[in-house]
């Protein structure tokens, strides 16, 4: 994995991450790239936002020529300091049905 972050100025932090995926089943085996992304926004002193985007086109190739595309995850979040060492949080969630669906059958 590769990663790089940047905390841009005092309000807004970018991130990314390059992956190297592999997997194994039997005799077949698989290998391909993964990407991610973050957004860190602080709009206020006690506000925090996050958008996240996992799994960016990432795909396998396996051995027996099958290739397969992972399901794009979207993140979301709100902080909310309330009072010290009190974090109001709420998250979101949104993801493909599917484990993984395949993008091209040999």
């Amino acid at each position: 994995m590769l990663s790089a972050a940047r905390q841009v100025n005092s309000f807004l932090s970018v991130g990314a991450n390059a992956k190297l995926l592999s997997q194994s089943l039997d005799k077949a085996s698989a290998f391909g790239l993964g990407f991610d992304a973050a957004l860190f926004i602080y709009p206020a002193r006690d506000l925090k936002l996050g958008f996240a985007v996992q799994d960016l086109g990432s795909k396998l190739k396996w051995s027996t020529g099958w290739r397969e595309a992972f399901p794009m995850i979207v993140r979301g979040e709100v902080g909310l300091n309330r009072a010290d060492n009190f974090l109001l949080a709420r998250d979101a969630i949104k993801s493909d049905k599917t484990m993984s669906k395949p993008w091209c059958a040999p």
